[in-house]
């Protein structure tokens, strides 16, 4: 994947969202928090193992910013 399309799934979700409270489906609290706004995604990152032979790595994503924690 080259692009971002954090901002695109972002936009379909929160259509999706408005249109089941627009039914009275999902409560309005519920639609706020499931309509994530201004986030970003993860950062890949990698430590190495040093204790071990050929310095193997361990990756990691950093979730400061990523939607999956909310």
């Amino acid at each position: 994947m080259t692009e971002d399309t954090t901002n695109a799934v972002q936009n379909k979700l929160k259509k999706i969202a408005n249109n089941l409270h627009s039914q009275c489906s999902i409560s309005k609290n519920v639609n706020v928090y499931i309509t994530a706004t201004g986030g970003a995604p993860g950062k890949l990152q990698d430590n190495p193992k040093l204790h071990k032979t050929g310095v193997p790595l361990r990756t990691k994503v950093n979730g400061k910013i990523n939607q999956q924690k909310k």
